[in-house]
């Protein structure tokens, strides 16, 4: 009987939280979508302890950061909408609180063809709820091998943040929940 080899944590010569040339040997790189947002494309929702101010506070310094190279916080342009909701109130459908983007870059894909991440951040009793989402940003981008998965699962392990488990909503490799016409 042969026995698979364990998945190693990263490729070799890559950043942690890249897929790299082989992905099935490498963690959290096993959500291969193929896409789900015409691009490939991940979609998450977590529970987190903190606050909606602290959480906004340790993602904007996690993706500004250095961390592992890969990750930017967007900001400016014209329009520069603030990130910070809370003025206006907004309580439907969710309490949103912030609202921010950011890029990650693999190797291959980098600069204006990062990957484009979006989140958002909303009260919930005395905590919040974060979701996040990744999407391959160059043009034909049908697969991902697992990468906008392990984007985001490596950000929520790297936050140093009490959260909870990453409940998929949509993309990820997961089944669209609605009969889909290209099933």
């Amino acid at each position: 009987q042969t026995r698979a080899a364990p998945l190693r944590g990263t490729a070799p010569d890559l950043p942690p939280s890249v897929c790299g040339p082989d992905p099935e040997e490498v963690q959290d790189c096993d959500h291969s979508d193929m896409g789900s947002c015409g691009n490939a494309c991940c979609l998450v929702e977590l529970a987190v302890a903190q606050q909606p101010e602290a959480l906004y506070e340790a993602l904007t310094a996690y993706l500004a950061g250095p961390s592992d190279g890969t990750f930017a916080h967007v900001t400016g342009g014209e329009p520069n909408p603030a990130d910070d909701l809370r003025p206006f109130n907004i309580t439907e459908p969710k309490p949103f609180q912030f609202i921010l983007q950011g890029t990650h870059d693999t190797p291959k894909y980098k600069g204006s063809n990062a990957d484009i991440l979006n989140f958002n951040i909303a009260s919930s009793g005395g905590g919040s709820v974060l979701r996040m989402f990744s999407i391959s940003r160059i043009h034909g981008a049908l697969g991902d091998a697992g990468q906008n998965y392990k984007t985001l699962k490596y950000l929520k392990d790297n936050l140093g943040m009490d959260l909870g488990e990453m409940n998929i909503l949509h993309g990820c490799g997961k089944a669209i929940g609605t009969p889909a016409m290209m099933a």
